[in-house]
């Protein structure tokens, strides 16, 4: 069955057809090469994936926040069009399987305090090949599953600025060394 996302400016977009629902609230920008699908709110950028369901068959899709999947090493954009992103959202990244190493840049300010970025629900998980991720100076929370089964991570270093950390964010993570 084929289907179709049409994202046109921002806005929620929603289409019924056969059983079928699919629903972003989104802007895409392409920054060197990948094209990102995101949305302004709070304090900054959101990027985010967009989802859709089938009714009939009991399935949902999701497609990444970004396009191509990004493989080896990858900076994530610390802005888009000129706002700071704070937030990447739940499975944005998920299955990234070629990912080797990640680095995730300072977040915006709140009357002069860095909120830094948040990692949203299973953003990474499965990230089969992510062996190293480098947080900025300021992070903000860590939601669950966010590094789950990324089983070539071999360390993983909790930034100091980090205010939040979920249950399971580094579960079957099978190549971390145990902390003692």
């Amino acid at each position: 069955m084929v289907k179709n996302v049409w994202i046109i400016g921002s806005g929620i977009i929603k289409l019924f057809l056969f059983g079928i629902a699919i629903s972003c609230y989104a802007d895409t920008i392409t920054i060197n090469g990948y094209t990102y699908t995101y949305q302004i709110d709070g304090p900054g950028v959101r990027l985010q994936n967009c989802s859709s369901e089938d009714w009939d068959n009991n399935t949902k899709e999701s497609t990444p926040a970004i396009s191509p999947l990004p493989s080896g090493d990858f900076v994530l954009p610390a802005t888009i069009k000129g706002t700071k992103v704070w937030h990447i959202g739940a499975n944005a990244f998920r299955g990234c399987t070629n990912l080797t190493s990640l680095t995730i840049p300072d977040g915006p300010t709140m009357s002069g305090v860095s909120i830094g970025v948040s990692v949203g629900e299973s953003s990474f998980e499965g990230c089969t090949a992510l062996t190293n991720v480098v947080f900025s100076s300021s992070t903000g929370p860590i939601y669950s599953r966010a590094f789950a089964s990324c089983t070539a991570l071999t360390t993983f270093e909790f930034p100091e600025s980090i205010c939040f950390i979920a249950e399971g964010i580094l579960s079957n993570c099978t190549s971390l060394a145990p902390v003692l």
